[in-house]
């Protein structure tokens, strides 16, 4: 008898609680896409913390479509400029500059102008957590296989931190107190040798 009691239990767990899940994580990453479609713009100070525990910390700034601006203040001064379809990283200390495609800043997701997870990514983690939406995924064109979590303040909604991992390295990006859809000028994208604010 309670064998089947169980049983019972356990095919209307499966019927009826696993459904309510699947909703309220397809209401979640929608909501979470609805707010990422919504910003216009990020600036906020950030952490970033990598594998081994090492720390840097600056400024972002975020503009769409296709413009990212990362000023590393500590330890080392550097500058990361993504504008339309090509990062330059400027090592303030050696005067030297070098250029990547764009495909390479995992985070420029956040800078692309009609980012759909439900597209754009294969999502394999989904967690509510009290007020946060954890959502781990691989964007479906990286030639990297990046894997990348971004977890999300969902009552309001507000961006907490971005994680890519890429083979056994990973970078973890917290942002402090992220001002978005302020007014940012484009002139903060543009580049001179006296960019690092000092």
């Amino acid at each position: 008898m309670n064998t089947k009691f169980y049983i019972i239990v356990l095919l209307f767990s499966i019927y009826f609680i696993a459904p309510a899940h699947a909703d309220s994580s397809k209401e979640s990453i929608k909501l979470v896409d609805d707010y990422l479609a919504s910003i216009k713009t990020i600036k906020s100070e950030f952490v970033q913390t990598d594998s081994s525990g090492n720390k840097r910390g600056g400024m972002m700034y975020v503009k769409k479509p296709n413009r990212i601006r990362i000023e590393y203040s500590s330890p080392d001064r550097e500058l990361v400029l993504l504008k339309s379809d090509l990062i330059m990283h400027y090592l303030e200390d050696l005067d030297e500059a070098n250029y990547l495609p764009k495909d390479d800043l995992a985070i420029s997701l956040l800078a692309q102008k009609n980012f759909k997870l439900t597209k754009q990514a294969k999502i394999n983690k989904f967690e509510l957590v009290s007020n946060f939406i954890e959502l781990g995924f691989f964007l479906r064109d990286d030639k990297q296989n990046r894997y990348i979590t971004l977890r999300i303040q969902k009552n309001p909604m507000k961006l907490i931190s971005i994680a890519v991992k890429n083979g056994d390295d990973l970078v973890t990006i917290n942002f402090i107190a992220p001002i978005v859809n302020d007014n940012i000028d484009s002139k903060v994208f543009e580049f001179s040798n006296k960019s690092i604010h000092p």
